[in-house]
């Protein structure tokens, strides 16, 4: 109800959204998000003031009622992206997907594969530019290195406080703008960890490539 009522709210505004709409959204509007202390209503306000505090930073201003926008030239951040590869555990365990070591399907989310057992590791080749692997973070989960073509790349703390417990969409990996051709990821369960965590373990899940470039990041 929430995203739904979201984009016809940006589409429309929410004053002309359709009576029945607002109804079904008003019960939620001051409930908190699971795991935030946010609204729509608060996370709405945060947004706004974010935005105009944006604005006044980039060039413009705010005249009574009025907010005025300083043009600015556009960046494309996705350049000629496409799918490559898509890499599953549920419903079929895509064959592509080599987990050695202990691994475990997990009861409640079904498609992540854990390990609580240092050096335990997934495979997988893959075509492409960009590679993004699923990921949860628990207070129980420690660090995880990630490979590409035999080159450690990327370090990730998949831990996080207990509140924030089974992020299960989150990201373990992020590579981009790799040269167009054939790649290995490798991701190892490394058995270190912070200290505020209570364990080693990893979760992880699909594998998805893309070709395209993605646009760095300017330094300010």
């Amino acid at each position: 109800v929430a995203n739904c009522g979201g984009i016809m709210g940006i589409i429309t505004g929410y004053r002309d959204l359709p009576l029945i709409t607002r109804n079904e959204l008003a019960p939620y509007m001051d409930r908190d998000y699971n795991f935030t202390s946010l609204s729509i209503e608060s996370a709405s306000s945060l947004s706004y003031d974010l935005a105009i505090k944006n604005i006044c930073q980039n060039g413009g201003y705010i005249s009574g009622d009025h907010v005025h926008i300083k043009i600015q030239e556009h960046e494309i951040s996705f350049i000629d992206f496409d799918f490559a590869d898509i890499f599953t555990i549920p419903p079929h365990l895509s064959p592509e997907l080599h987990f050695h070591g202990s691994w475990t399907i997990d009861e409640t989310h079904k498609d992540l594969l854990t390990s609580d057992r240092a050096g335990d590791y997934v495979e997988v080749e893959f075509t492409g530019t960009c590679v993004y692997m699923q990921g949860n973070l628990h207070e129980r989960f420690g660090i995880l290195d990630v490979y590409i073509d035999d080159n450690l790349v990327q370090t990730r703390d998949m831990y996080t406080p207990s509140e924030y417990n089974n992020s299960v969409q989150s990201t373990t990996v992020w590579i981009t703008n790799l040269p167009e051709a054939k790649h290995v990821l490798k991701v190892v369960a490394t058995g270190r960890k912070r200290d505020e965590s209570k364990g080693i373990g990893i979760q992880l899940g699909r594998v998805i490539s893309y070709t395209g470039h993605v646009t760095e990041l300017t330094k300010s």
